[in-house]
């Protein structure tokens, strides 16, 4: 599963978007902020669950109470297969992957897809704009959802089964320096995460702890959040203080979800929400990305609106979950980040929850 789009699914474990009623010439834009949104919601869970998307929205969208739709707010964020209602998100699963569209504030279907191609071992998640996309088109969708579970219970066996190597392997890869080494792919980790089984605990805690290479650490964040063992709390905790910002930030987001917010996690959120030093922010992204991708001069633009999109959203996230902490502490980063942020929209967002504070 080697590809730019799982830096962004580490990152956004729970999205919790920030949206209200947008003004008309802002419309189009909220609604795509839905579109990009639901999208990592669908690829977070193929993450977790060995690469399969989901079948219906219900499967995915129940961590996410706080987005609306910026057209009006009583409508649905995002429905199955087909809408005509204005603002609306419409997830479609298809055969081999799944596409996300959107209507725009007259109900009209916007040119814009995202979609994502599902198989075994790869998938790859891209933005097509399409000119011409018929609501005949839209409405086409087949799958084999019996098929799909029967494979996701399959692998997940064999995976427990082969359990106690994985995990020797993962401890020869620690004390070698071979996990995630630049010149082939590692699914030691993926192989855990499929597990789904707390006795990968302690050697994902030590990957987190002791390893060297950034993305390893986050993947195996993300594996326990997959395994939701709370006795890696300890280690998710250590981690807030890791060299790397990325790497805090996924930690906090696990605690988040397990409701840690200690005052170390408010230093990482205001961090996020408006960083004293956005160059550093860019780096320690750039690095996740080319720990386990390594340096490719073609795939550059690629990789810097991956970092652009990742900082936006990582923003507004850490704000939504401020504003839902309701402390002191939290409105005194929201503040901080009204009167400081440089981003017109982060800015923006923040000068709104300190009104309806």
């Amino acid at each position: 599963m080697k590809r730019i789009s799982l830096l962004m699914i580490s990152l956004m474990f729970y999205v919790a978007v920030h949206a209200q009623k947008a003004p008309t010439d802002s419309m189009t834009k909220a609604i795509k902020n839905n579109m990009h949104t639901v999208q990592l919601a669908v690829e977070d869970y193929a993450s977790r669950n060995n690469g399969l998307y989901p079948k219906k929205v219900t499967d995915f969208w129940t961590t996410f109470p706080n987005i609306k739709n910026p057209v009006d707010s009583k409508l649905a964020v995002v429905v199955d297969n087909f809408s005509d209602k204005p603002g609306q998100v419409i997830f479609k699963k298809l055969e081999t992957g799944y596409e996300v569209t959107g209507n725009d504030a007259k109900g009209d279907l916007m040119s814009i897809r995202l979609v994502g191609n599902e198989n075994v071992s790869k998938r790859k998640t891209n933005l097509e704009h399409s000119g011409k996309y018929t609501r005949a088109q839209q409405r086409k969708t087949t799958e084999n959802p019996d098929e799909v579970q029967r494979w996701l219970n399959e692998e997940r066996e064999k995976a427990r089964k082969r359990l106690p190597e994985i995990i020797g392997r993962a401890e020869d890869g620690i004390t070698d320096h071979t996990l995630y080494s630049p010149d082939h792919e590692d699914m030691t980790i993926m192989y855990m995460c499929r597990a789904n089984d707390r006795r990968a605990v302690p050697v994902l805690c030590k990957i987190i702890e002791t390893y060297d290479v950034v993305e390893a650490r986050i993947d195996a964040i993300h594996a326990l959040h997959v395994i939701n063992d709370r006795k890696a709390e300890p280690t998710l905790i250590k981690a807030l203080n890791d060299i790397n910002l990325f790497v805090r930030w996924n930690a906090s987001l696990l605690l988040i979800e397990w409701g840690q917010i200690n005052p170390q996690v408010l230093v990482v959120l205001k961090k996020i929400a408006c960083p004293d030093d956005s160059t550093s922010w860019t780096r320690d992204i750039r690095k996740a990305i080319e720990s386990k991708y390594g340096v490719d001069p073609k795939r550059e633009q690629l990789i810097n609106d991956n970092i652009k999109y990742i900082k936006n959203h990582a923003a507004i996230n850490a704000l939504v979950v401020l504003n839902k902490t309701a402390t002191v502490e939290a409105f005194s980063i929201i503040k901080y980040t009204a009167d400081n942020s440089k981003d017109e929209e982060i800015k923006k967002m923040a000068e709104d929850f300190l009104v309806k504070k």
